[in-house]
């Protein structure tokens, strides 16, 4: 839409004001009006509507306390140890049996009961006549407590709850029986008038008087204290709402009332009882005229305000929007040139600084944001290595002090002229040890690898005299193929120390591979002892979940795990299998695609085999 001549060469300062006085102004003063219409009509609709939603929690409040004493009258009701205690049958032969039974059960289920001292009391009548009183709620039904009404109306109901008014207290009672129908007894909760009077006394009983009436007219309680025990049975508003459950009325007497109630609904069936509110019509309406006066007050005050405002910040908003988009105008054609910084505080301040560091420090982000993703994949690639190194280094002191240790019992227990066996054993830590000083890169060809563990294997077999036999079946065309270094021995070592050097007889340890597809699997089998379900459980949990492990056994296992993956990927590493008496496989799984192949390798240690 086209601006009319008129108006398309005002300047934008007179187009704001004109838009303003005819979107802001007239509008607001338009829809005040009608806003205060509508408000004061609610006003004087929430007003009912909060009075009857405060009828309604004052009957959901007595309710709720009504039905709070039913549960403790049932809980007494439906009590078989206490109807054997109060049992007329039962007989007391001195006041130590009935001491008894009140510390066995008679004081103890009465201690966990929430009941407010002074406010709400409880008492159980029984006709036991050799059951002494006590703890000033178990009493003897004498004559004139059976005549009482919260006795006598109690065993007329039979097995419900009868309820009524007493000496100015409500009461609730309920008999105690046995399933046949005889009478133990009578549980009695007597209500101060005050505990239904907390239920309204935050009303002003001039705006809003409260009552609560029985079904004879009978104000039970209310929070305008003198009507509490007058009839209200010839009222106006009484008679017009009788047979009626709920709702409002509008009654006149001397002045006109919104008169709001509702039937209070509860288990112990008070029928007919009701709560009031009766509302004066003249307070309704004073409440609504105030706010309209109120309102237009304000109204008028704002209007005058917002113009003065309004016009005020139109030249700072202006001005300032008009630098800012030449500037940015500039930006757009490469010119990186700031805008003069007055201090404002204001969101014109803001942009203008805002505008003037994105300018300033443009470039240097894109460099500094460079050179940060340079840094973390450095920072992530040495941590990578250092966490590779952290894990082959725990390896060599752990099993060269092992293979020292061998040595040394298998000299102790050498015979004088009988060196050879320990000459080969330390032939073959010799070459473990020069494998250990050459190996400076973290992976070894496979056929290195198997040579130092055939090397380490012929050190226990000398150890054990022939008790452990080992086999190595390993195609030759994967001996060139790289492997993370140290993978192989923490396992055989496991093999032996925990799974064939306890075992009786001789022990068998193979070592076979296989390829599927691009995956390598290296398999360490061995007959030993196995290991028992709950640390086989123990051991994948660790290697699955990345827990640590303290014991001995699991340490090397989780340090070839760790390693696997951190060469490979979290898709690769160590399973476990075993069975108790039968023995154990560790399968170790490596991709095929990620080997690297060598131009030689040493593939002696193919096919060994020695029992």
């Amino acid at each position: 839409m086209k601006w009319p001549r008129s108006i398309a060469g005002m300047s934008m300062k007179s187009k704001l004001i004109l838009l303003y006085c005819f979107t802001i102004t007239v509008p607001f003063l338009v829809i005040g009006q009608v806003i205060l219409q509508v408000y004061g009509n609610l006003v004087v609709r929430q007003t009912t509507e909060l009075s009857q939603e405060s009828v309604k929690q004052v009957q959901l409040n007595l309710k709720e306390l009504l039905d709070r004493q039913t549960e403790i009258l049932d809980r007494f009701a439906f009590d078989s140890y206490l109807r054997s205690y109060l049992n007329p049958q039962r007989s007391y032969a001195d006041n130590r049996d009935s001491i008894d039974a009140y510390n066995n059960y008679l004081k103890p289920i009465t201690n966990n009961l929430t009941i407010p001292d002074g406010l709400v009391s409880l008492n159980i009548y029984f006709l036991n006549e050799t059951l002494l009183p006590g703890l000033g709620i178990y009493a003897y039904a004498d004559e004139r407590i059976r005549s009482g009404k919260a006795y006598s109306s109690a065993i007329e109901v039979g097995m419900g709850i009868a309820w009524g008014l007493e000496n100015g207290r409500l009461y609730l009672s309920r008999s105690i029986r046995e399933y046949s129908g005889e009478i133990y007894g009578v549980a009695v909760v007597r209500l101060p008038e005050t505990l239904l009077y907390a239920l309204m006394k935050e009303s002003d009983p001039v705006n809003n008087r409260i009552l609560i009436a029985d079904d004879q007219g009978r104000v039970v309680s209310s929070n305008d204290r003198d009507r509490v025990g007058t009839s209200i049975s010839e009222e106006p508003f009484y008679v017009q709402t009788s047979g009626q459950r709920h709702g409002a009325a509008e009654v006149k007497t001397d002045q006109t009332y919104k008169v709001l109630f509702e039937t209070i609904e509860s288990d112990i069936n008070l029928t007919g009882w009701k709560v009031y509110s009766l509302i004066p019509i003249d307070h309704l309406l004073r409440e609504e005229k105030r706010v309209r006066t109120i309102g237009i007050a304000a109204m008028a005050v704002m209007a005058v305000l917002s113009c003065v405002l309004f016009l005020f910040f139109l030249d700072r908003i202006t001005n300032g929007i008009k630098t800012l988009v030449g500037k940015m105008k500039s930006l757009r054609n490469g010119e990186f040139s700031t805008i003069e910084d007055k201090g404002y505080r204001d969101e014109i301040g803001i942009m203008t600084r805002s505008f003037n560091r994105m300018v300033e420090g443009l470039e240097r982000m894109i460099q500094e944001n460079y050179l940060a993703q340079v840094k973390i994949k450095d920072i992530n690639i040495k941590k990578r290595e250092a966490e590779l190194y952290a894990l082959q280094s725990q390896i060599h002191p752990h099993f060269l002090f092992n293979t020292l240790d061998s040595i040394r019992m298998k000299l102790l227990q050498l015979p004088t002229d009988d060196h050879q066996e320990a000459s080969d054993m330390v032939l073959n830590l010799s070459k473990i040890l020069r494998k250990s000083l050459n190996w400076q890169s973290g992976v070894v060809t496979l056929a290195d690898e198997l040579e130092f563990v055939a090397s380490y294997l012929e050190i226990q077999r000398s150890r054990f005299k022939d008790k452990i036999g080992y086999r190595i079946e390993i195609p030759s065309e994967w001996m060139a193929l790289r492997i993370p270094k140290l993978i192989l021995q923490p396992i055989v070592e496991n093999a032996i120390q925990h799974g064939l050097e306890k075992k009786r007889g001789q022990g068998m340890i193979a070592i076979s591979g296989s390829g599927s597809g691009s995956e390598l699997t290296i398999e360490i089998r061995d007959d030993g002892l196995g290991m028992e379900p709950d640390k086989l459980i123990e051991i994948q949990g660790a290697l699955n979940w990345q827990q640590s492990l303290d014991n001995e056994q699991s340490i090397g296992i989780k340090n070839v795990h760790d390693r696997i993956r951190l060469h490979f990927g979290d898709s690769h590493g160590v399973t476990i299998q075993s069975r108790p008496g039968e023995g154990t496989v560790v399968t170790l799984s490596m991709p095929l695609e990620q080997q690297e192949r060598l131009e030689t390798g040493d593939s002696n240690v193919e096919g060994h085999d020695r029992r």
